[in-house]
Formats: C-alpha cells, sequence, structure tokens
C-alpha cells in the first residue's frame, strides 16, 4: 500500500462541508472512503452544501478584492466562474486513482508515522 500524508484538506472547503452537514472528519473521510459521494453523504443537505461553499467562496474573493490582492476585472472574472468551478470542486474528487484506492483516515499530526509511509518533503514547488 501507499500512504500520502499531508496537513492539507483532500477537498476544498472541507470546514464549510463538515459544518454544514454536522458531522466529524472521521465519519466524513469514513464514507468518502467507503465510495460514497458527496451527494450521497450529503443526502437532503446537498443544496445546503452548495450554498454555503458558494458563500464561503464569493466572501474569499470579495475579501481578497477589498484587500487588493486581486482587481476588479479579476474578481469578476472569478465570480462568473463561480458556479462552474464549486460544482467542479464538489464532484472531481475521485480517491481511486487507476487501481490505486486511496484510504482516508484521521490521526493527530503527534501520532508516529508507519514505516510504510510515504511522506513528501515540506517544500513546495
Amino acid at each position: 500500500p501507499i500512504f500520502l500524508i499531508s496537513t492539507e484538506t483532500l477537498i476544498p472547503n472541507e470546514d464549510v462541508i463538515l459544518k454544514t452537514l454536522g458531522i466529524s472528519k472521521d465519519k466524513f473521510y469514513t464514507q468518502i472512503s467507503q465510495g460514497k459521494s458527496l451527494r450521497q453523504i450529503s443526502g437532503d443537505k446537498i443544496t445546503q452544501v452548495v450554498k454555503a461553499v458558494t458563500a464561503a467562496e464569493r466572501n474569499d474573493i470579495n475579501d481578497r478584492l477589498d484587500a487588493k490582492l486581486i482587481s476588479a476585472s479579476q474578481a469578476q472574472d472569478q465570480l462568473d466562474a463561480l458556479p462552474s468551478r464549486v460544482s467542479n470542486e464538489l464532484t472531481a474528487y475521485n480517491l481511486t486513482v487507476g487501481s490505486v484506492n486511496v484510504k482516508c483516515w484521521i490521526s493527530s499530526p503527534t501520532d508516529p508515522v508507519p514505516s510504510t509511509v510515504y511522506t513528501p518533503t515540506a517544500s513546495r514547488w
């Protein structure tokens, strides 16, 4: 088996999704690793999830605009692309790559890492 360890979330807006669904990371990633889609996990709350993620993304764009990190034109382009991007973010994750099924688990950063785990260096390209 191959183990990948990351301090980053596997799914964009994970915190918003978990809060909207009212479930823990453990429960969420257990269901993901069992092959359930976000729609299946969300059930009748899927519309609430989409609205919450869209609102969070819209707020992020506006915050970056207010901080002058992006121009008004860039902000508008990002707002125009938002529905498509949110849809893609909420459906494009796939924890099966080729024939490798990625298992998800949550562990404390202080837990010892098994010797079979590959941990990339902390530097980012």
